[in-house]
C-alpha cells in the first residue's frame, strides 16, 4: 500500500511538468484534466480541452478502433490499451501520438476515468512510413533484379554463381574463380567467424544457413548482405550440396540505423525541457541533481552538486535568506513550492533562475522528499526589466515618464485620501527651449534637457517626485503640500533651478519655467488626469502672464467656461442625428496573406467640417455621459455590419476600442448581454475589445474580472498602443488579453530608428513570455511590413495595407487584395542573419544624422569610423568572427571604407564652403550607402 500511495503521489508531483502528454478522460470522453505538455501537442489551451471530448479532437480514422478499445475496457475485457494513433490540432495540423489508456474504478468497480499517457512520435511515423516505402520497394527489386542465387558443391569446395551475385558481390562479368575460400575472405573480418560458423551449423547440425554480414568489395566499400541457404543430403543423410539467396541489404540496414536515431533524437528531448531537475530527500537533506549543474555554472563536477550548503552559498545575499526560510517551511509544508532568484556562477556573474517543485507525502502526510525542476531565466528577466525600464522610465532624462507619474499620483491620492493632508501637482514648461532646439540644433537641446532635469531633482524633497511628459514639460508631485510662504518657497526653488545657468560645450544657455499648479483634496471628487489638465491649464496662465512664474489653478473660472458645454451639446446632438458613422481597417497575416479581421474606427460626418476623426470629439466628451452613450452606439454598430456581412455570406471579427472608464463602468457586462440579446445571430467570438488609455484603470482587480466575464461569453481583449507607456507590465500579468497591438509610434521609424527597432523587439519577446500575440499598428510601406516579418511579427495594420473605409467596401477589398510577394516568402531570421538587418538601420540612422549635421539641426557630424560607430562596432566585431575570409566580408569591408572616405570629404567640403564639391560628395556617400545596403541585404537572403 505504501509503494502504490508512493507512487500516485509522484505521479501527481512530475503531473504538470512532465515532458509526455497526461490527462484524465471521463467515460463519455471528455476531458478531465490536462497538463501542459497534452495542450501543446495537441495546440488548445486547457480552458478550450475540457470543454471538448477526445474524440472531437481524434482523426476520423482512428476514431473507431480507439472507441472499440475504450468499450473492451469498460465492460472489463481489458484494464488498459495501448494504440499508436492521430489527433488534428487545433490549427488543423495532424499529430501521431503512442497512447496508453488505464482505466482506473472505483471501490465498487464503478469506472471512474481513464488514465492517458501520450508520446509525440509524429517524426518517428514520418521515418518509419518512408522507410516502409522504401522497403517495399526494395523487395520488389530484389524480387526481380537484385537477388543472386549460389550453389557448394561441399566435396570439392566449387561454388557456382549468378550473374547477379558477381555484381553484388562488386565483380567483372565472369571474372569468380569460383573457389569457396574466395568468398570467405571477402566476408569482413568482424563477422567471417559468424559467417563460418552458420555454414559448419548447416552441414553438421542441419539448421537453415540464415545471416546477415558485411561484405569487403574489390574497391573497399562495404555493403551488407543478407544470406539465406540450405543443404542438401544423400541418402546417408551426408550434406553434399548447398544452395540458397544472397540479397543486398545495405539500403535496409542505413533506414534502419537512421530510425534509431530518430528515435534517440525523440527520447532525448524528452528530457531536455528543462534546464536541470532534482530530487530533494528531507530527512537526510540530500540534494540530487539530473543534469549537470555543476558544468551549468561553470565549476568542476562535484564541487556543488553533492554538497547543498554549497549551492545555497551561491545564492545571492538578497534573495538567500527567503530561500532559505522557503527550504526550512517546506520540510513540513506540502504547498507547491515556486521561487525564482539569483546564483552566482563560477566566473562570478549571476544567473536567474526559476524553481518549481512539488512534494512526494509519506504515510503520516508530511512531505517525504521534493521533486523539482530548474530553468535558466537570465534572458527573460533581463528583457522584463528593460521593458519595465522602457514603459516606467523616459530614455532621455532617466526621469519616470508618464506611465509612472499617473501611478504615483494615484497614491499620492489615496494617501491624501487616508491621512487627510494635501498634496500639489505642478505643470512646468520650459520658457525658450524651442529657440535654443532651432539656434544650436537637438542633441544641444536634449543636453539641456538632461541638465535642467537634474536641476529640478535637487529642488524637491526626497518624498517628492518630479517626471518628464515629453518635449520639455515636466511635473512634479509635492506630497505634504505646505500652506501659504512655505509652499510658495517650494515653488520659488523650482523656478531657481529651472533658471540655473547650463554650460553645454562652448555655449552658455539657460531657459526659465512657467509653471501651474493644482491642489488636492478639492470640493468634488477629482482624479488624477483631471489634476494633470488643471495644472496644465493653470500652467498657460502663467505664460500669458509673462512667463517664469506660476499661477494656481482657478476653480471659479473654470467653472464658468461655456465653451466646453456646448461642445458637448453639439456632440450629444450629432449621436441624436445619426452623423456618427464607423470606417473599418483590416488586419492581416502578412505572411499568408489572409484577412484576420478589422478594426471599426469612430467617424464623424459632421455637416460644415466634413469627416472628422475622434481626437477631435472625443477628448470634449469623456468626463461625460454622451461618452458611454457613444461608447454603446459603436458595440451596437458594429454588431449591425456583422449582421449585415452574414446575410451576404461574408464574416470576419471585428475589433472594437473601448475606453478605461466604459470598461469600469458597473453596468459594462449588463450592456454587454442586452446588445447581444438584439443580435442573436451575431457570435461573440466574433468581437474583440481593444483596451484604450489603461493607464486609467483604477481597479485593475475588478478590470480583470470584467474581462473574463466577456470571454467566457466568447469576446477577446487586446491591449491597444502597447510599448507607449501607458500600458504597464502590471496591466500584461493582470489583465487576460489574448493581443498586443505596438503603438504606430514605434512602427513610423523602425527602418532607421534603432531605439525604435529595439522597443519593438523587446515587446516581440516580451509576448512571447506572456504567450500572447502582436499585431503592429501603422506599416506604411512594403518595407516595413518585411522588416516585421524578419522580427517575427507577421500580423499587421496600417494605410499601405488598407486605408479605413464603409463596411460594405470590406469584402469587394478582401476579394482584390493581394500581399507583396516579398511578405509571402518572407520569414523571421535567426540571430545572426538579424544582427545585419539592425546594421542596416544604424546605417540609415547615422545617413540621417549626417543629414542633420548638414542642416544645422546638429553641431557635430556623426561617427564613422571603427568602434566609434555601431556598425563599425559590428562590422569589426560580430560580422568579422562570423564572415572573415568570405567575398562578402571583402565587400562589406571595402564599402565601409568608401562611406568614411566619403563622408570625411563631406565634412571638410562643407568646412571649407565648397558647395560644388559638396554636392558631388553627398551624391557618391548616397550611392554607396544604397549599395552596402544592398550587399546586406543579399547576406539576409
Amino acid at each position: 500500500m505504501t509503494r502504490t500511495t508512493d507512487a500516485d503521489q509522484r505521479y501527481q508531483a512530475i503531473f504538470h511538468q512532465a515532458a509526455v502528454g497526461i490527462a484524465r478522460i471521463a467515460p463519455d470522453g471528455m476531458w478531465l484534466e490536462v497538463n501542459e505538455k497534452m495542450c501543446q501537442i495537441l495546440g488548445y489551451s486547457e480552458q478550450e480541452l475540457l470543454r471538448l471530448t477526445f474524440s472531437d479532437v481524434t482523426h476520423p480514422d482512428d476514431l473507431e478502433i480507439n472507441l472499440q478499445l475504450q468499450q473492451q475496457a469498460l465492460a472489463g475485457d481489458s484494464q488498459s490499451y495501448t494504440m499508436d494513433k492521430r489527433y488534428i490540432q487545433k490549427s488543423g495540423d495532424i499529430v501521431w501520438v503512442s497512447l496508453t489508456a488505464s482505466l482506473v474504478r472505483s471501490p465498487n468497480g464503478t469506472p471512474k476515468y481513464f488514465a492517458v499517457v501520450i508520446q509525440d512520435i509524429t517524426e518517428l511515423h514520418r521515418i518509419r512510413d518512408d522507410l516502409q516505402r522504401k522497403e517495399a520497394h526494395y523487395r520488389q527489386t530484389l524480387k526481380v533484379t537484385n537477388t543472386g542465387s549460389w550453389e557448394i558443391n561441399l566435396s570439392t569446395k566449387e561454388v557456382f554463381w549468378s550473374e547477379k551475385m558477381e555484381q553484388i558481390w562488386g565483380m567483372e562479368k565472369g571474372s569468380f574463380n569460383g573457389r569457396l575460400d574466395s568468398v570467405t575472405a571477402s566476408i569482413h573480418p568482424e563477422d567471417r567467424p559468424a559467417w563460418e560458423e552458420s555454414l559448419r551449423a548447416c552441414v553438421e547440425d542441419g539448421k537453415e544457413h540464415n545471416l546477415e554480414y558485411r561484405l569487403l568489395l574489390p574497391d573497399g566499400a562495404v555493403r551488407w548482405m543478407h544470406t539465406i541457404g540450405d543443404a542438401e543430403r544423400d541418402p546417408q543423410g551426408k550434406a553434399v550440396l548447398m544452395r540458397g539467396l544472397t540479397m543486398d541489404i545495405t539500403e535496409r540496414k542505413q533506414h534502419q540505423q537512421a530510425l534509431k536515431d530518430s528515435e534517440a533524437r525523440l527520447q532525448v528531448a524528452g528530457q531536455v525541457a528543462y534546464d536541470l531537475i532534482y530530487e530533494w530527500d528531507v530527512a537526510t537533506d540530500k540534494l540530487q541533481w539530473f543534469g549537470n549543474i555543476d558544468g551549468f555554472l561553470g565549476f568542476d563536477p562535484g564541487e556543488i552538486s553533492e554538497d547543498i550548503d554549497a549551492w545555497l552559498a551561491l545564492i545571492h545575499e538578497e534573495d538567500r535568506q527567503t530561500l532559505s526560510d522557503a527550504v526550512e517551511l517546506h520540510r513540513i509544508s506540502t504547498q507547491e513550492l515556486n521561487y525564482e532568484y539569483r546564483i552566482r556562477a563560477k566566473d562570478g556573474s549571476y544567473q536567474y533562475w526559476s524553481d518549481r517543485a512539488l512534494p512526494i507525502i509519506d504515510s503520516t502526510g508530511m512531505p517525504q522528499r521534493w521533486i523539482g525542476v530548474c530553468r535558466n531565466i537570465t534572458k527573460f528577466k533581463e528583457q522584463q526589466l528593460e521593458l519595465e525600464r522602457i514603459a516606467h522610465y523616459d530614455n532621455l532624462t532617466k526621469l519616470p515618464n508618464r506611465a509612472l507619474l499617473l501611478d504615483r499620483l494615484q497614491q499620492a491620492l489615496a494617501y491624501a485620501q487616508r491621512h487627510s493632508t494635501q498634496f500639489a501637482v505642478v505643470f512646468m514648461d520650459l520658457d525658450g527651449f524651442k529657440q535654443i532646439n532651432d539656434e544650436h540644433g537637438h542633441d544641444v537641446g536634449d543636453q539641456v534637457l538632461v541638465q535642467v532635469a537634474s536641476n529640478l531633482l535637487t529642488a524637491i524633497r526626497e518624498e517628492d517626485t518630479i517626471a518628464r511628459l515629453g518635449g520639455d514639460e515636466f511635473v512634479a508631485i509635492l506630497n505634504d503640500f505646505p500652506p501659504q510662504d512655505e509652499g510658495k518657497a517650494l515653488l520659488d526653488r523650482l523656478l531657481i533651478a529651472a533658471a540655473t545657468p547650463i554650460q553645454v560645450d562652448s555655449h552658455s544657455l539657460s531657459v526659465s519655467t512657467s509653471i501651474g499648479v493644482t491642489l488636492y483634496p478639492q470640493r468634488a471628487e477629482t482624479t488624477v488626469e483631471q489634476l494633470l489638465r488643471q495644472s496644465d491649464q493653470a500652467m498657460y496662465l502663467s505664460k500669458l502672464a509673462g512667463k517664469n512664474r506660476y499661477s494656481f489653478y482657478d476653480h471659479e473660472h473654470a467653472d464658468n467656461l461655456g465653451k466646453h458645454h456646448k461642445a458637448v451639446e453639439r456632440i450629444a446632438q450629432a449621436l441624436k442625428r445619426g452623423e456618427f458613422i464607423l470606417h473599418y481597417q483590416p488586419k492581416v497575416n502578412m505572411a499568408r496573406g489572409n484577412l484576420l479581421g478589422v478594426e471599426a474606427l469612430l467617424r464623424w460626418q459632421h455637416p460644415e467640417r466634413g469627416l472628422l476623426e475622434p481626437n477631435h470629439f472625443l477628448p470634449l466628451v469623456h468626463e461625460h455621459s454622451v461618452y458611454a452613450q457613444i461608447g454603446e452606439w459603436v458595440i451596437n454598430e458594429a454588431m449591425n455590419q456583422l449582421e449585415s456581412w452574414q446575410q451576404q455570406g461574408f464574416s470576419t471579427p471585428i475589433s472594437i476600442n473601448i475606453g478605461a472608464r466604459q470598461l469600469q463602468s458597473p453596468d459594462f457586462i449588463k450592456l454587454i448581454e442586452t446588445i447581444k440579446a438584439r443580435h442573436k445571430s451575431v457570435t461573440t467570438d466574433s468581437i474583440e475589445f481593444e483596451i484604450l488609455e489603461t493607464n486609467a484603470i483604477r481597479k485593475i482587480d475588478e478590470v480583470s474580472k470584467v474581462m473574463q466575464s466577456c470571454q467566457q461569453m466568447g469576446i477577446r481583449f487586446a491591449l491597444d498602443d502597447f510599448g507607449t507607456g501607458y500600458s504597464t507590465l502590471s496591466y500584461l500579468k493582470q489583465l487576460p488579453a489574448t493581443q498586443l497591438k505596438v503603438d504606430r509610434s514605434f512602427i513610423r521609424d523602425i527602418m532607421q530608428d534603432p531605439v525604435d527597432l529595439a522597443i519593438v523587439q523587446s515587446i516581440l519577446a516580451m509576448s512571447l513570455a506572456f504567450r500572447q500575440q502582436v499585431i503592429a499598428e501603422g506599416v506604411a510601406s512594403e518595407e516595413h511590413g518585411k522588416l516585421l516579418l524578419w522580427l517575427g511579427c507577421e500580423h499587421a495594420q496600417g494605410f499601405f495595407i488598407a486605408q479605413p473605409m464603409p463596411g460594405t467596401e470590406i469584402p469587394d477589398w478582401q476579394a482584390s487584395w493581394t500581399p507583396p510577394a516579398s511578405w509571402l516568402s518572407t520569414r523571421s531570421l535567426d540571430p545572426t542573419r538579424l544582427a545585419i538587418v539592425i546594421s542596416m538601420v544604424e546605417i540609415r540612422s547615422w545617413h540621417n544624422e549626417l543629414q542633420w549635421y548638414l542642416e544645422g539641426r546638429r553641431p557635430h557630424p556623426p561617427a564613422l569610423g571603427g568602434h566609434d560607430c555601431r556598425f563599425g562596432q559590428w562590422l569589426l566585431g560580430e560580422a568579422k568572427q562570423l564572415y572573415a575570409g568570405h567575398a562578402d566580408y571583402q565587400t562589406l569591408e571595402h564599402l565601409y571604407a568608401e562611406l568614411q572616405r566619403y563622408a570625411s570629404q563631406v565634412h571638410d567640403a562643407r568646412h571649407k564652403g565648397q558647395n560644388a564639391r559638396l554636392d558631388i560628395a553627398l551624391q557618391n556617400l548616397a550611392n554607396t550607402k544604397e549599395i552596402l545596403l544592398s550587399q546586406l541585404s543579399s547576406m539576409v537572403r
